[in-house]
């Protein structure tokens, strides 16, 4: 739609890459801070495991901010890659083939 109202092919291709920055960052924000809180949960209430089946009597956790920086960072970064592909594609599509696919 808008490369039909005169967006260059860039333009529509950083917009795709925008979006799928925005969706990467909110998305690995909660997700982080998900993980954060359920391991500080089980650092509070250790998940009891059956002493016959294994050797260690509850769940260990460990917090490593290090860990949680770089899970953080690759998760945007495999978002920004995954969002590539459809911005390449969308930012070569000629308007009227697109309306034509509908």
């Amino acid at each position: 739609m808008i490369k039909a109202m005169g967006a260059s092919n860039s333009a529509v291709m950083r917009a795709f890459l925008y979006q799928g920055g925005i969706i990467g960052v909110f998305g690995t924000v909660f997700g982080l801070l998900l993980g954060i809180v359920v391991c500080k949960l089980l650092l509070v209430y250790a998940l009891p495991l059956d002493p016959k089946v294994y050797f260690i009597s509850h769940l260990p956790v460990q917090v490593r901010p290090i860990e949680f920086l770089l899970v953080g960072v690759f998760a945007i970064l495999v978002c920004l890659c995954a969002t590539i592909w459809p911005a390449v594609h969308a930012s070569r599509l000629r308007p009227a083939e697109a309306f034509r696919e509908q």
